[in-house]
């Protein structure tokens, strides 16, 4: 397909190439980028090639905040508390009015998960994983939701041009190791 159109694609490390000589940037697979967030940023907000994913889309999905404006839009979320202290006195309070008897914590910051934790509420005051996360980035604590394990979790993928309306491309049933 690349050489009926008469172009070559070639794959570019983010963190080997602070301005790559291309025509076009279709950005993906950004290993790394959240143990290297302000140098991730910077190369992001300092390309200078047209880019086939807005730069902007990417920075705002840096950080798993935009989960709360996601829900504030009526989109359906896995109920999510953000957390900002190691303490875990307050999250607790929270967690157990939800019911919730069993976590996931990690940082709003992160990927490949990367300083995730499946813990009970009885486990977490002695575990230190929230003085952890909170190192990174803030934090935030879900339910532990069987059927990620039993089902997987599914991403399903779109492309939309400019003026079109999205099409569905593939999906994936990611399950966690």
């Amino acid at each position: 397909a690349e050489r009926r159109l008469g172009c070559e694609i070639v794959a570019l490390p983010w963190e080997l190439h602070a301005a790559p000589d291309v025509d076009a940037l279709v950005i993906r697979s950004t290993w790394g980028y959240y143990h290297h967030l302000p140098r991730f940023r910077t190369w992001l907000e300092n390309l200078r090639v047209p880019t086939l994913n807005p730069v902007p889309l990417m920075l705002g999905n840096i950080n798993k905040i935009y989960l709360k404006q996601m829900e504030n839009l009526g989109v359906p979320i896995v109920p999510t508390i953000f957390f900002h202290s190691a303490d875990p006195t307050e999250l607790l309070a929270k967690t157990q009015n939800q019911g919730w008897q069993e976590l996931v914590l990690k940082p709003t910051i992160s990927a490949s998960s990367h300083l995730t934790f499946r813990i009970t509420a009885r486990e977490l005051p002695a575990s230190g994983a929230l003085g952890a996360i909170l190192q990174k980035s803030e934090g935030m604590a879900q339910p532990f939701l069987k059927e990620i394990i039993e089902q997987g979790e599914l991403s399903v993928i779109f492309h939309k041009g400019r003026g079109q309306r999205p099409i569905y491309s593939h999906a994936l049933r990611k399950r966690p190791a």
